[in-house]
């Protein structure tokens, strides 16, 4: 804010406004006006934001506040004549960033629209303040000073301080930016750079702030900017110590990462203790037995359960089963060949016997219904039969005999 109000000074006495005002006087660049800030959550009147918004949890509660510049009452006009000024310049946004929005105190007196806007900004602050987060960055001289800019001929074009090409040339994938807002109390001091919660800006944030030098260089280079321009802005707003270690780093354009001279050798001695003979890899061993089948969980290596190899193993006991099942069929199989050719002499036999018998039979036989009644009888009344046919009956009455036997 000092910044701000010297800035703001300058174009006031530019603009001579200082002039014929007793008041303002008083004031210049080496005397300013007094103020402090307060933290601080803002009272909308006559709204119901405040009921609203008091229900939220209490991390949400914290980033409700905002910062609020306490003044003397005969200062006021004044420091209304230097907040107007820094509005129309863009000084607010240059040093706090784009989000930043500067109002007067609400009060039970102010317009509805006021209040209505003023309601609207405290929701739009609370939200932007959960999605950013801030990191420290070392290394970094004063971000005041201003770059400038030329053309391929060498004539001006424009001119940049170090906050304006941090919070516009470094972006995220997308294209979006990386920095919202830089924060620096005086040169040679930490940077506070304001950035989104985000794994993505997690990830970059954590390269700047492991080497600022390396990671401008690199990330600017993969940006497409012009490696003169870079040279320039590193001799410009960079400590020299960290220009010079540049060459001991190593840059990932893929991840946006980079590995310090420290860490690459920490890197090298865990490789080397790796590549030991007697060294093992036991996490790599689970993880390729538990690949093998995904939908079963594999407490152990299923090689270690059983030895498939012994003499009682589930393999060997298997085999032996198989093979005796294997010779159980095969009996089965030729006595069923044995009973199908009894079946087939039996039902022979059935075909050529006589007599009075009838009803059921085995079931390898077929069932006959005979005509034994009607031949005794013929037999009977024939008396003058021959020796032939008597013959003849007594061969079948054995035939018949032989086949009850068999059934």
């Amino acid at each position: 804010m000092r910044l701000i109000t010297e800035a703001a000074i300058k174009t006031l006495v530019r603009r001579d406004v200082f002039e014929g005002n007793s008041q303002f006087s008083k004031f210049g660049t080496d005397n300013l006006p007094l103020f402090t800030f307060r933290v601080n959550i803002p009272k909308i009147p006559k709204h119901d934001e405040g009921g609203t918004l008091a229900k939220l949890p209490s991390f949400l509660q914290n980033n409700r506040k905002q910062l609020h510049l306490e003044i003397a009452k005969e200062d006021l006009e004044i420091w209304n004549a230097i907040v107007d000024v820094a509005k129309q310049e863009g000084l607010f946004k240059l040093f706090w960033g784009k989000h930043c929005h500067v109002t007067e105190v609400l009060t039970w007196d102010s317009p509805h629209g006021d209040l209505k806007r003023g309601a609207k900004f405290t929701k739009k602050s609370t939200n932007f303040n959960i999605s950013m987060t801030g990191t420290d960055i070392a290394g970094l001289l004063d971000l005041n000073d201003t770059i400038s800019v030329f053309d391929d001929k060498g004539n001006y074009i424009c001119s940049f301080t170090g906050r304006e090409v941090l919070c516009s040339f470094f972006k995220f994938r997308d294209g979006s930016p990386f920095i919202a807002a830089v924060h620096q109390l005086g040169p040679l001091s930490n940077a506070h750079i304001v950035h989104p919660n985000v794994p993505e800006g997690e990830v970059l944030a954590t390269s700047f702030q492991k080497q600022p030098a390396m990671f401008i260089k690199h990330h600017l280079l993969d940006q497409k900017v012009d490696e003169e321009f870079i040279q320039r802005f590193l001799s410009t707003f960079v400590d020299a110590q960290l220009i010079h270690d540049i060459q001991n780093c190593k840059w990932d354009s893929e991840t946006q990462t980079l590995l310090t001279r420290e860490e690459q050798d920490q890197d090298s001695k865990v490789t080397d203790l790796e590549a030991q003979s007697w060294y093992q890899d036991v996490i790599k061993q689970y993880e390729q037995v538990k690949d093998k089948d995904k939908k079963n969980k594999n407490y152990a290596a299923q090689e270690a359960l059983f030895d498939l190899d012994e003499e009682m193993s589930t393999k060997t006991m298997h085999a032996r089963n198989d093979e005796k099942v294997k010779e159980a069929d095969k009996a089965e199989v030729e006595v069923e060949e044995v009973s199908s050719d009894e079946e087939a002499d039996e039902g022979q036999w059935n075909k050529v016997r006589s007599g009075r018998r009838k009803g059921y039979t085995p079931k390898s036989s077929v069932e006959v219904q005979s005509d034994g009644d009607e031949s005794d009888e013929e037999q009977s009344d024939d008396e003058d039969s021959s020796d032939d046919d008597s013959s003849t009956a007594s061969a079948a009455g054995h035939l018949n005999d032989q086949a009850g036997k068999a059934g």
